[in-house]
């Protein structure tokens, strides 16, 4: 790693810095969202994409022969439905890059059939991709907090590609020890749980 990419504890110490003012951490609503990924995406496992979708969007039918990219942005506003407005665009943005990742980013103008997503899904879980979407949002979060100043510190480009590479890898594995720390059913508690864990470990007391 770059000797310009911080250790967990600067990493720490980084995000105190950057995200002290926000209370809390992540958006009203937020648990929902997670617990209504992790029902979908459950209910995906158990009876196939097409009946989960149906379910989930309304008219789906209509979707039947949508390339996944499409159907993936009509999932994603379902799933925000309930986030405040001034939130939507990051949490969607976070949760459009976590379906795109299961589904493998070069078959996204193809069917669902066609694309990587159940494979993903049945290798990983609904726990997975829950993962996914929590780490890409902590990161899109701290992305939108850092980025100009650390843009502005780096000596050059690459410089700052590994810096913000670094935070990347940590914000996965800050969100891997908090889902390590919480049991429970996949639902909106459970969702709780993580969210605090990943709170705590940012900002111990």
């Amino acid at each position: 790693m770059s000797a310009h990419a911080p250790r967990f504890t600067g990493f720490q110490a980084e995000l105190r810095r950057y995200l002290q003012h926000k209370s809390p951490l992540f958006p009203p609503q937020f648990n929902e969202v997670v617990a209504d990924v992790v029902m979908f995406t459950s209910a995906t496992l158990l009876d196939g994409f097409e009946i989960a979708f149906e379910k989930a969007a309304t008219g789906a039918k209509a979707w039947a022969n949508r390339s996944f990219i499409q159907v993936c942005e009509a999932i994603v506003e379902h799933h925000i439905r309930v986030i405040q407005p001034t939130e939507k665009e990051l949490v969607g943005k976070s949760l459009f890059e976590a379906y795109i990742h299961f589904a493998g980013p070069q078959r996204v103008f193809e069917h669902v059939s066609r694309t990587r997503f159940m494979r993903s899904l049945r290798r990983r879980g609904a726990r997975g991709l829950a993962a996914t979407f929590l780490s890409l949002h902590l990161f899109n979060m701290v992305c939108r907090e850092i980025s100009e100043d650390v843009a502005s510190r780096m000596p050059d480009q690459q410089s700052y590609e590994l810096y913000m590479f670094g935070i990347e890898a940590m914000c996965r594995e800050v969100v891997a020890r908090a889902i390590e720390l919480t049991d429970g059913e996949l639902e909106e508690r459970w969702a709780a749980a993580i969210v605090s864990a990943i709170e705590a470990q940012l900002f111990p007391v």
